[in-house]
């Protein structure tokens, strides 16, 4: 009877060992169960985690930021967009620019949006372009919300240009949102207040992209401080292709690249063809400078739809390129890239039945309606009751529409019940967006019997046997006096142990 004592003994003390060694590799987070903390990980499902107050960033559109020289760059070479622009050419820059992930400030998440600021000044473009003298406007009739949004001429006639600009073949949200993202940028009702001298802000708009407002800029929620005085939180610094002018091509008065420079704002300033700023070192300038002033430079925001973001990953290195399943990690850091629903997907996996396997085996399963090409993949992951990812990868890059793939149960996976989740997504690289179907759900239950019988060996008679029920997977198993173990698999169970 000791003997067989001393056998469960060790059998537990091997699970306390690897339950230690799994810990070293990054794996504590996880319950016996294989629920996980609610500690953020490398892959996170949802937004939750993505504070304001500018405590988290997302990456999101693409922009022309670092100069790459005069020398136009080889198509292809390392992966690297190009443009080349024909006013951003001063300052020993450019004219050949890379084009590169815009990163955000989150400023709220709230109401099932993210409000987002540019971190950097991405552009140098009048306020307003008709001429090179002051002439009253506001935000609703001003040059620049045209070409942020991309307007007809229709919405900025007025003053000496009675015909108005059209924006609507070069404007920015063309130039750093594809069509897919901008389906998820909200219209935003845009208030446009009078300011503290009673100069009229104009009629509120409806726009997708804006210039924050100066009460905007002084809202403690949103990180800044609530006062005009300087502030970190309000600094901005230039990308080359500021520093070399922009859209403009003015270089007055641009700071460097890396540098904090002033950025302009929605709303008046003292006088009607004034508009306000931020200053270099993050102080409010109310009284704001002439509208037609050469060296304003751009921060724009936006509001996010959160609804179409299925997951998030860490910007760099989220997700782990290769074959198979790897385990997510605890993430400290705080910039973000996403993943969106694309809703003209219509990937299906042919059998969702609930499964049961061990660690170590291995699926196969049926596939249709798999978007092809070059950077698309059938993808996995794991997770756990709690609703934290604790597995992902790819599983086969989609070549085929229709298929099969080959998923290993992870060897170091805690016994417990998870959700397997399959999809078809595009991987577009670190800091840039990618899409993916929605997600195909497979009930799967981890289980070695290991643990889970809490029955006393001891206590079995010699000539007898007994019969129990495993507390994970349901299925039935009789224990003999010797020490062994048959089962009868759970009738709801597609596959057995």
């Amino acid at each position: 009877m000791k003997t067989k004592t001393m056998k469960i003994t060790g059998l537990l003390l091997t699970l306390v060992m690897l339950v230690t060694t799994l810990g070293s590799f990054g794996m504590t987070a996880f319950a016996a169960d294989g629920a996980a903390t609610t500690e953020t990980r490398t892959i996170m499902l949802g937004t939750s985690h993505i504070t304001g107050g500018q405590a988290s960033n997302i990456y999101f559109g693409t922009y022309q930021q670092s100069s790459l020289g005069t020398t136009q760059p080889t198509d292809g070479t390392n992966g690297v967009d190009w443009i080349k622009s024909d006013t951003a050419i001063n300052k020993d820059q450019g004219p050949y620019y890379k084009i590169e992930p815009i990163k955000w400030r989150v400023l709220s998440n709230a109401d099932g949006k993210a409000f987002l600021l540019s971190d950097q000044n991405l552009d140098v473009v009048k306020y307003l372009e008709y001429h090179s003298y002051t002439e009253n406007v506001t935000w609703e009739k001003s040059t620049i919300r045209s070409w942020l949004n991309g307007y007809g001429a229709s919405s900025n006639i007025g003053g000496a240009a009675d015909s108005g600009i059209d924006y609507t073949n070069e404007n920015f949200l063309d130039t750093a949102f594809s069509a897919s993202e901008q389906l998820v940028i909200a219209d935003t009702t845009v208030v446009n207040d009078d300011n503290l001298w009673g100069i009229p802000g104009g009629n509120d708009t409806t726009d997708k992209v804006f210039l924050l407002s100066y009460a905007e800029a002084m809202n403690a929620a949103y990180g800044f401080l609530n006062e005009i005085y300087s502030t970190h939180t309000r600094l901005a610094v230039n990308t080359a292709y500021v520093y070399g002018g922009g859209k403009n091509g003015t270089s007055s008065n641009i700071k460097g690249v890396g540098i904090a420079n002033s950025w302009r704002l929605r709303s008046p300033g003292s006088y009607a063809y004034c508009a306000a700023y931020v200053g270099s070192d993050g102080d409010m300038v109310p009284s704001g400078n002439e509208v037609y002033s050469n060296n304003s430079v751009v921060r724009p925001a936006f509001n996010l739809n959160l609804s179409s973001v299925l997951f998030t990953s860490a910007a760099v290195g989220g997700k782990p390129t290769g074959t198979g399943l790897t385990a997510t990690t605890a993430y400290t850091g705080k910039e973000y890239k996403l993943t969106l629903l694309d809703s003209n997907r219509n990937f299906a996996v042919s059998d969702t039945s609930a499964k049961t396997v061990k660690p170590g085996d291995t699926l196969s399963l049926g596939y249709t309606g798999a978007t092809t090409g070059t950077n698309e993949y059938i993808s996995a992951m794991i997770v756990g009751e709690s609703g934290a990812v604790v597995y992902y990868g790819q599983l086969a890059q989609a070549a085929q529409a229709s298929g099969t793939v080959s998923l290993t149960v992870p060897a170091g996976i805690a016994e417990g019940k998870y959700t397997l989740k399959l999809f078809n997504e595009q991987l577009n690289g670190d800091k840039k967006t990618d899409y993916s179907s929605d997600f195909v759900n497979v009930s799967l239950t981890v289980c070695n019997h290991t643990g889970n019988t809490n029955m006393d060996y001891e206590a079995v008679p010699e000539t007898n046997t007994h019969s129990t029920t495993c507390s994970v997977c349901g299925e039935t198993f009789t224990v003999a006096h010797n020490g062994t173990v048959s089962y009868t698999p759970n009738a709801n169970d597609s596959t057995k142990h």
